[in-house]
């Protein structure tokens, strides 16, 4: 069975030294986290890049399915998803949120631009705000229909994409214009982010994930 790496290892180590998890917890996040080999690959790979630092256990239960800083490279997850049976889906979307932090995507002038702690934030708070549609993203990931959260490039601002089942292999996955995710700032007008529009975008969505079999269907 394949098992984290060293680097995987040594945030292991590094958030129980922190007090960010209890010696149960981690042996429960390192079941979790070797359960999908897909999702030790994406953990595996975070951590070698220094792009996952720690864990820790939000005790407070404010979220629904856990948080990610892309600054501080930190993975929080519910302290309730210990006690129930949801862990691994949580890790699961955790793994694929942390991912999508570091992609990039193509602007309307051709520039790549990178994913922002304000896209992730908004994202990640859309779900931790519906508990129907967290329900349904766990559901979508632990049964392997959503793989991926990725972006449009050449600067759409309307319309998601979901990339459904192929002969070649293709991850399935969530494809997201930019501007619904960037908060409408002074410093960017453009911004289209409404939690309401995107639970409804991303549920859409999810749905295809659960039901289809298509690839890139658009609404």
């Amino acid at each position: 069975m394949a098992v984290p790496n060293p680097h995987l290892e040594a945030v292991f180590r590094q958030s129980r030294a922190q007090g960010g998890l209890t010696s149960a917890q981690d042996s429960q996040l390192r079941a979790a986290v070797v359960a999908d080999p897909d999702r030790l690959d994406l953990l595996n790979g975070l951590a070698a890049s220094g792009r996952l630092r720690s864990f820790a256990v939000d005790s407070n239960n404010g979220t629904l399915i856990g948080s990610f800083d892309k600054r501080a490279g930190l993975i929080e997850l519910p302290a309730a998803s210990f006690r129930g049976r949801d862990l691994d889906a949580v890790v699961g979307v955790q793994a694929l949120i942390a991912d999508f932090a570091h992609k990039t995507w193509q602007d309307a002038s051709g520039q790549r631009q990178a994913v922002t702690q304000d896209m992730v934030g908004n994202l990640q708070a859309t779900f931790n705000g519906s508990p129907a549609l967290a329900a349904q993203l766990k559901s979508a990931v632990a049964r392997s229909h959503v793989q991926h959260f990725s972006l449009l490039g050449n600067g759409m601002a309307a319309g998601a994409t979901y990339d459904g089942s192929t002969a070649d292999g293709t991850p399935k996955g969530i494809n997201l214009p930019p501007a619904a995710l960037q908060s409408r700032t002074p410093g960017n007008p453009g911004g289209m982010y409404n939690a309401d529009d995107l639970t409804f975008v991303l549920g859409h969505e999810i749905q295809h994930g659960l039901t289809t079999r298509s690839k890139a269907r658009r609404r």
